[in-house]
């Protein structure tokens, strides 16, 4: 890996070029108490936009290039009464 930190980035292409070339996954998370799923949806739009590949994953579940992904562990548990 390059460098622990990445050096002064001024644009989301500097980043994911760095993320890239440190051999690291683009992640980028979202945090509070309120409206992180929009915020994420709204996110997902504009970096699918720019032609690239995303994955989310939130309360709804975990969507990959839009598409919801079934959990088997979902399908094969019964609903547990809490």
């Amino acid at each position: 890996m390059s460098e622990q930190f990445p050096p002064e980035i001024s644009s989301f292409t500097e980043w994911r070029t760095w993320v890239t070339t440190a051999g690291l996954q683009p992640v980028v998370v979202i945090a509070g108490s309120r409206g992180k799923t929009i915020v994420a949806k709204i996110l997902e739009a504009i970096l699918q936009s720019a032609g690239l590949r995303v994955a989310t994953w939130s309360s709804h579940g975990v969507d990959i290039e839009g598409v919801r992904q079934l959990s088997l562990i979902h399908i094969s548990e019964p609903t547990r009464p809490y």
